[in-house]
């Protein structure tokens, strides 16, 4: 869909199943993906411009956060 100009189905196809629907990807990331999976590779973006993304510069959490994260959905993995 993306090398056929179709993002919005690209998009529309990968956010049916998660929560929040189209919500669940912000427009940071989805432009990053966009021009990391351009289909002419002489438009993606170079590694430091991949670093140099506003989505790259964005909340990351720490290692309580993960290891909190990982709990809960192995829990629910295992009671369902």
């Amino acid at each position: 869909m993306l090398a056929a100009n179709r993002a919005d189905l690209f998009w529309k196809t990968h956010c049916k199943n998660k929560p929040g629907k189209d919500k669940f990807f912000t427009d940071d990331f989805k432009d990053l993906i966009q021009s990391m999976l351009q289909f002419d590779a002489s438009h993606r973006p170079s590694f430091s411009e991949i670093l140099a993304h506003p989505w790259m510069k964005g909340y990351k959490p720490d290692k309580k956060e993960i290891i909190a994260e990982f709990e809960k959905r192995h829990l629910e993995v295992k009671n369902m």
